[in-house]
């Protein structure tokens, strides 16, 4: 039997991958002296000679290149150019020296390799080579392209100096170099004018030399590269006048190289500032010609080889009607002049990157072979007949090389991600004995807790300006949204559609300060495929509200189009996941262009998106006539008034006249289009009645003859039963009298068919020993955060009786009893008695309220008409009866005597006791309704705000060595925090008290 010779075999590909894994770091500095820089290695070039270092050699990429003579290539491109040797002999001797087995294509070996000489491990695998859009082999990018823009549009740009024959403008570069710009009228030009560019720079002596020097220039505007463009997508643009007209129009970061020819030297250079600079990645739009083409070339070689991201534009691709030579500058000022703003730019920008993008993975995604084998198996999934079925399997392993272990994980996968809800079958005796839940609202009868609503709008008409008022209303509970108190919780911003500038502006506007920050967290970036990160922040932030701003943003360079029906997939993933932490979602998306839409017609893309959420608000401009053709109608932009129309599933529509108050951004309701106030009025007062009639006789119900007889009214309680049943405050079910007639009932209980996944248990809720429940219902939150509070519109005030004394029968004072002291800002010296002849027995603990006024009372210092605890026991004697209630404990006493409270200042005695701690007074509010616990807590508020400069204070936390100073003295207030004499920070009103 013949053997092929050695030298005809072909060496298996297997092999050349393992060999060409050997490290060319080490390969190479057996040969070059290498000194590292950054991520790479430099040294002189082995194959010409220099005294620069210009030979570059990547570890990342196994790649080495010399920018003096262009030799580049792999490990084995290197051991065949530096010894001359074949590619097959380079192989052998790699292998040889990495201790790889040869193998050949005719399945022989070349026998055990000897031991390798000791090196490092071999390097992992490469990562396939991504080509996207535009840009080169290795230097791959996420879609979600974020432009880096400036605070507001640039208002430095240099200005245009007209000369005798001439005009001249200055561009001025980092370290003493500027670019002189002359244009000269020529009418055989395109522009009509000749254009001249003349380096500067300031030489040793100090003087202005009329060239470009020997020393690199720095890309023009570098600093603001430095300063805005971190983690941010840059525009690079041909020439100085683009960069500018970039800067005014666009408000975009944007940066260019001096001069006509860009040279490697000068582009690598370039690149390796913008990456140590840490933008994200480049998009270039050159000039509409063979120079900008070729430009775009170079520089897509030059950030390939520094690793930078880097995408070319078609330049008619954002124009076009480009005329041969055109630019940015042509293109802004043609925009400019049909009405484009800085939006619009932006948005063509955008459209322009993901088109190509778009394209190009398109494409890609045909001739990969894993997108290709998870088609194959999605398809295997569906098939059905059990021989095609296990003869399909065994191709799809054979052809992806996968075994049983890695098939099963490969299904797993795809199933997790395409799996459905089993479906329920259900009769219809079951659906009526399924329990009718209550709704709980983040903003009543408009956002459930759990749901998802679409913001829509127009550009420019509120849409943001609206979520952080409502954002507002939940962290702080200071202001209603649109007239409705809601619910207090945390709030979580995804803003992608402006810079954090931008935001910052508007949420300090709004009345956002330094102590909501815990109740509030902003993304400045986020995308849909990173729904795992979204996640994490709802586990551990657990927010009430999740606001995205926008919905186009978070789901750009998607393959699946906003007029499909699959791009309401996403939604549903949003919502399912929001849901799962019982998070309201509010997601801000643009109106259709279509003016004659109606309803939730007026969604832009697919009807699916509108039909994937709870409910959509539309936000609308109120047109006017146009005062020059009374048959237009046109949008005033000074008009700050809107109609927000509210459609949801399960309530009745809403169609609210609205309008801004720009002093604050808070939007003010004025009820709804086109009603009568006094009829709005008597609604709410007759649906407020139903409530509270139902909450009386909760868990049983009635029927509607029956809560009209009960509330003396007339037939208008049907229509709000209908609305409330609507809003899911109140629930519905047969009667068991005569089936035919409905019973109405108040629900005790919230949805619970969110998810598969539990909420998250809250930790900061406090059981009232009610039937009810309030969420963060802390006195001591009230004392430290002013701008808590706890409200609930379909609650009824429960009614508190006066207890009677059992000594003399006198009924307890339904009120304290303050003198002209106390209405002046001062403390009732009975108060203070009290606090002095408790302080005078530190050594004693005090048991409990009732002891403090036994003390005064013992010692003369009776409280007067200051509220009295009732003796529980029934009797005056001292002994106690073996079956007696227990004492009172200290927060059930304090707890009595807010409910008598009436007044601030009735507060405002009652924490001067020492014993009424914040923790105390925390545990005392469990025996309130919440209606009394938000009365206290409005107080504790007024009075914190009644304090003035130069008031005298004691300040509760106070280092222990500075408390012999005080009382301490006022000498700033701004806003909620004060600033004290003897101390440098600011100091939360909440925690001073003033001084006697």
């Amino acid at each position: 039997m013949m053997t092929t010779p050695i030298a005809l075999k072909r060496i298996d590909n297997d092999t050349i991958e393992q060999v060409n894994r050997a490290d060319i770091v080490e390969v190479i500095s057996e040969h070059v002296a290498l000194e590292k820089r950054g991520k790479d290695y430099m040294g002189l070039c082995p194959f010409h000679d220099e005294k620069t270092p210009s030979f570059s050699v990547s570890p990342t990429k196994q790649l080495y290149y010399c920018f003096g003579c262009t030799a580049g290539g792999n490990v084995i491109n290197f051991i065949m150019q530096t010894q001359g040797k074949g590619f097959t002999d380079a192989v052998l001797e790699l292998a040889q020296d990495w201790g790889v087995r040869v193998r050949y294509e005719d399945g022989t070996t070349e026998g055990d390799p000897p031991p390798p000489r000791p090196r490092r491990p071999l390097a992992p695998l490469p990562q396939e080579p991504k080509v996207r859009a535009g840009l080169e082999p290795d230097c791959t990018f996420s879609p979600d392209v974020q432009f880096a823009q400036l605070p507001d549009l640039a208002t430095d740009s240099p200005k245009r100096q007209q000369r005798k024959n001439d005009t001249e403008i200055i561009y001025r570069y980092p370290e003493w170099r500027w670019v002189q710009r002359l244009e000269t009228p020529d009418a055989s030009k395109p522009k009509g004018y000749k254009k001249t560019t003349l380096p500067w720079h300031i030489n040793n002596q100090g003087k202005a030399v009329k060239q470009k020097g020997a020393d690199r220039w720095s890309p023009y505007r570098m600093e603001e590269v430095e300063q805005y463009a971190v983690g941010k997508w840059l525009l690079m643009v041909e020439g100085e006048a683009c960069v500018e007209s970039s800067r005014s129009s666009l408000g975009l970061v944007a940066s260019t190289l001096q001069g006509g020819s860009w040279s490697k030297e000068d582009l690598k250079h370039a690149m390796l500032q913008y990456q140590k600079a840490g933008i994200a990645g480049i998009v270039f739009a050159p000039d509409h010609d063979e120079p900008g083409r070729q430009k775009a070339q170079k520089a897509a070689a030059a950030a390939s080889l520094v690793g930078l991201p880097f995408i070319t534009l078609d330049p008619l691709a954002i124009w076009q009607e480009m005329p041969e030579a055109g630019d940015i500058v042509d293109w802004v000022q043609w925009g400019i002049d049909r009405g484009m703003d800085q939006d619009d730019f932006i948005r063509r920008l955008e459209e322009s990157i993901h088109a190509a993008v778009n394209n190009r993975l398109r494409q890609q995604k045909l001739n990969d072979p894993i997108e290709r084998a998870k088609l194959e198996i999605k398809a295997w999934l569906k098939e059905t007949d059990v021989t095609r079925r296990e003869i399909t399997r065994g191709q799809i392993q054979a052809r992806y090389r996968l075994k049983d272990a890695a098939f099963e994980r490969v299904i797993r996968s795809l199933d997790e991600n395409s799996k459905t809800a089993i479906p329920k079958d259900l009769g219809f005796d079951e659906i009526l004995s399924l329990p009718q839940m209550g709704i709980e609202y983040v903003a009543p009868g408009m956002l459930p807790a759990g749901e998802a609503v679409l913001l829509v709008a127009d550009p420019k008409a509120g849409k943001s300006l609206l979520a952080y008022d409502l954002a507002f209303a939940v962290v702080t509970g200071e202001s209603h949204f649109l007239g409705e108190q809601t619910k207090q919780g945390k709030v979580l911003i995804i803003q992608c559609d402006e810079s954090l500038n931008t935001a910052r502006g508007r949420l300090l506007k709004r009345g956002f300060r330094y102590e909501d920050g815990p109740n509030l967290r902003i993304m400045d970036s986020f995308h849909i495929s990173q729904l795992g990160l979204l996640e994490e922040k709802l586990e551990s932030f657990r927010p009430t509200l999740v606001i995205i701003d926008s919905l186009r943003r978070i789901n750009a360079g998607r393959e699946v189009s906003e007029n499909s029906a699959e791009f309401a997939d996403n939604i549903y993933q949003l919502k399912e996941l929001c849901g799962r932490y019982n998070s309201a979602l509010l997601l801000i998306h643009h109106s259709s262009k279509n003016q004659e839409a109606v309803g939730v017609g007026r969604v832009r893309g697919s009807s699916a998106i509108a039909g994937a959420v709870w409910g959509v608000w539309q936000l609308d401009q109120i047109p006017k006539p146009d005062p020059n053709n009374k048959k237009r109608l046109i949008i005033d932009p000074k008009d700050q008034t809107r109609i927000l129309s509210i459609m949801a599933r399960d309530v009745e529509g809403q169609r609210l006249k609205i309008e801004l108050d720009p002093e604050n951004n808070h939007w003010i309701s004025h009820g709804e289009e086109g009603a009568d106030a006094k009829e709005l009025q008597e609604r709410q007062t007759i649906g407020n009645q139903i409530v509270a009639l139902l909450q009386s006789v909760s868990p049983k119900g009635l029927e509607a003859s029956e809560i009209k007889e009960a509330l003396g009214v007339g037939n208008s309680v049907y229509p709000a039963l209908n609305r409330l049943v609507g809003k899911r405050v109140i629930g519905s079910r047969p009667s068991s009298k005569d089936r035919r007639r409905t019973v109405y009932f108040y629900p005790t209980g919230s949805d619970g068919n969110k998810s598969d996944t539990p909420p998250p248990t809250p930790t900061d809720s406090i059981d009232i020993e009610s039937t009810q429940s309030v969420d963060k219902s802390s006195v001591a939150d009230s004392i430290s955060n002013p701008y808590h509070s706890i409200s609930n519109p379909y609650q009824p005030t429960e009614k508190i009786e006066d207890e009677t004394a059992s000594g003399d029968g006198a009924a307890m004072p339904s009120a304290f009893d303050i003198n002209s002291e106390a209405d002046q800002g001062g403390v009732d010296e009975k108060i203070v008695e009290a606090q002095e002849l408790a302080q005078a027995e530190d050594s004693a603990p005090i048991e409990s309220v009732a002891a403090i006024v036994a003390d005064a009372s013992a010692a003369g210092k009776g409280f007067g008409k200051r509220p009295q605890l009732a003796d529980r026991s029934g009797a005056a004697s001292s002994q106690a009866s073996p079956t007696a209630s227990p004492a009172p404990s200290l927060s059930e006493e304090l707890a009595e005597m807010l409910l008598v409270c009436d007044c601030a200042e009735a507060v405002a005695g009652l924490r001067l006791v020492p014993s009424f701690t914040p923790e105390l007074l925390n545990e005392a509010c469990k025996h309130l309704s919440p209606e009394k616990h938000a009365q206290i807590k409005a107080w504790v508020i007024e009075l914190n705000s009644r304090l003035q400069v130069g008031d005298r204070v004691y300040w509760t936390e106070c280092p222990a060595h500075c408390e012999s100073f005080a009382p301490f003295e006022i000498t700033e207030i701004e806003g909620q925090y004060a600033k004290l004499d003897l101390f440098a920070h600011l100091v939360p009103l909440s925690e001073l008290r003033k001084a006697t």
